[in-house]
């Protein structure tokens, strides 16, 4: 009799899924390596340059407002405009000092990340200020007098080197100001009228990194790459070569004449390269944006018969790694499997023990222990009131989620198909770790050190499962490090989060680095707790309902109110309270602030 494929061992579908993959990847390599020599002028290189290059043209553009808008906000104020005008009064005796700029540029210089340093120069006097510096400096490190006659309103000047970070390439974006009134500061287009130069200088890697959407480490000279000329034409960031200097500027000439509107994108893709001429309008620039095509084995710096041999040697070592996977790993997560969805189904009465004390075996253990502590807590859930009877079981449900379990013990066994012994190992340990603390042996407050390293866990599953990066930030004031608080209140906030926020497992428009924040802190003798993401964001007055209520009109984001709900019969409904924040793809803030005195009562 035919057996059918279902029917076979294991580790020969393992071996066989294996060797399918590679043949698909070996294929797909081959036939992308062709499309990209072969179809350098396709519709789809032109569209894809062409979708970079706006994106460079907007995110160019989206820095400078927002330094800018910074800019106005610090130095349009009437107590920086006092300054001004006691540095220009002729019979004082007292000027402009380091310590009177320092708060303004320091709050300039965090205003955004591709910013290095922040310096200003007081033309009346000569005196020079820097956001960390003291020491006196000559106008001619900042400023040339080349510099100074190009100088009207807004300015951007050539790439330069860093004056405070000597190794770092800027460049710079100059503001110069003036006031004739108390409460009036203009930016000025005479230089004989300014009374202060203040100096932005970007750091022209990360502005790079911006621009291009490349890791700021990226040294291929392939690929994408952008000149910037100012309104003059004047190429601010121009290339050690001469030669390619003339050829920049002789592209730029050609898709932009002096006679062409300066209201208009204009690009060209001549068989070879893409080019694609924009205006900035509201930073006085003209961005010339070049994307080069490069095939595989050029960007990687793969050769062709190294490649084919790594393939070789993959295919010869199939059998035994199959073989290896199904006899230490496949073999006991679908044991694994079974017990989970036993549990699930409340048949599991003989428990099944392994003797290895490797992950599988802590699994193992972990999944038995998880199985006594519902079975306690069903008991005891019986005997209490109804309405902590509702909110034990909701608390109990997010703790030890069989059905979470089942879901990473499957992605553990799809990992193990595919070969990824790695990923698989590294999903067992942070599952290990995650149901290690959600059980905390009965416990139901737990450290905050110990409730962030339970979420930790849990965004490192949700990695590991959905194959996204999520850069995972958190903080403990240092003497809450002893503080209790309610065991996995975290982690319903992640799962929004990572679920709906980044569009990860639902709809929704992905985020290309979700990011999130956990903070623990005193504030004004409150506990603050805040969950933060640069997710797609929501409703704020429908998750405050959701908060307060449990539901919204989808039945969705329940776990929200289970958060609030168990703070509140932790603490104390007067002792809560919590604000909403949502700007979409940029932040959106949960925070729960409780009384400070009520945090200490539960304190081990």
């Amino acid at each position: 009799m035919k057996l059918k494929f279902q029917d076979q061992p294991l580790f020969k579908k393992i071996s066989l899924y294996l060797f399918v993959i590679i043949m698909a990847v070996v294929f797909f390599i081959g036939a992308l390596s062709l499309l990209i020599y072969s179809g350098r002028n396709d519709k789809w290189f032109y569209k894809k340059s062409y979708a970079q290059a706006t994106s460079a043209s907007e995110s160019l553009s989206m820095h400078y407002e927002v330094i800018t808008r910074r800019f106005v906000s610090i130095f349009g104020t009437e107590e920086f405009a006092s300054l001004l005008l006691r540095e220009q009064d002729e019979e004082s005796t007292i000027h402009l000092q380091q310590k009177d700029l320092q708060s303004y540029l320091s709050d300039l210089q965090v205003s955004d990340y591709i910013i290095d340093s922040t310096m200003a120069y007081a033309p009346k006097t000569g005196n020079v200020f820097s956001y960390n510096w003291s020491s006196s400096m000559s106008i001619q490190t900042l400023l040339t007098d080349e510099d100074l006659s190009q100088i009207q309103g807004i300015t951007w000047l050539s790439e330069r080197t860093s004056p405070i970070h000597k190794s770092s390439r800027t460049i710079p974006i100059v503001y110069p100001l003036s006031t004739d009134y108390k409460d009036y500061v203009t930016i000025t287009n005479n230089k004989d009228y300014t009374d202060i130069y203040v100096i932005v200088y970007l750091d022209y890697d990360k502005l790079t990194s911006a621009v291009t959407s490349q890791s700021i480490d990226n040294q291929n000279t392939e690929g994408s790459e952008f000149f910037l000329f100012s309104k003059d034409r004047v190429l601010l960031n121009a290339p050690s070569d001469e030669d390619q200097v003339t050829y920049i500027c002789d592209i730029f000439s050609a898709l932009a004449p002096e006679s062409i509107s300066y209201e208009e994108s204009v690009s060209n893709n001549d068989n070879e390269d893409f080019w694609y001429f924009t205006p900035i309008e509201n930073a006085r620039l003209l961005l010339l944006y070049h994307t080069m095509p490069t095939s595989f084995f050029s960007a990687t710096g793969i050769t062709l018969n190294s490649f084919i041999l790594f393939i070789l040697f993959v295919i010869l070592i199939l059998a035994v790694i199959s073989i290896l996977l199904s006899r230490y790993i496949s073999k006991p997560i679908q044991i694994q499997a079974a017990i989970v969805k036993e549990i699930e189904q409340g048949t599991y009465t003989n428990k099944k023990t392994f003797k290895t004390n490797d992950e599988i075996g802590k699994l193992n253990k972990a999944i038995n222990q998880m199985y006594d502590t519902i079975q306690l807590q069903i008991e005891q859930i019986k005997k209490e009131e109804s309405e902590k009877y509702v909110a034990q079981m909701l608390r109990t449900s997010e703790q030890v989620n069989p059905h979470f379990l089942y879901n990473s013990l499957d992605a553990i066994q799809s990992e193990v198909r595919k070969g990824n012994s790695d990923n698989a190992a590294d999903l067992i340990q942070y599952l290990s770790e995650y149901m290690r603390i959600g059980l905390s042996y009965g416990d139901d407050y737990i450290s905050i050190p110990m409730e962030l390293s339970h979420a930790n866990a849990y965004v490192h599953l949700m990695e590991k499962r959905f194959g996204k990066d999520i850069n995972f930030i958190h903080q403990v004031a240092p003497e809450l490090s002893d503080t209790l608080v309610p065991k996995t209140i975290l982690q319903p906030l992640l799962e929004n989060s990572i679920r709906h926020g980044f569009g990860i497992d639902s709809e929704g428009i992905p985020i290309q680095l979700p990011t999130l924040e956990i903070s623990f802190v005193l504030d004004n003798d409150n506990l603050t707790i805040e969950v933060a993401d640069n997710g797609s964001g929501f409703d704020v007055d429908k998750t405050a309902a959701i908060m307060l209520n449990g539901k919204d009109d989808q039945q969705r984001h329940i776990g929200l109110h289970n958060v609030y709900y168990r703070l509140v019969n932790t603490y104390g409904k007067e002792n809560v309270n919590f604000s909403i924040d949502s700007i979409p793809y940029y932040r959106n803030s949960i925070k729960f602030t409780i009384n400070k005195e009520s945090v200490l009562h539960f304190k081990g």
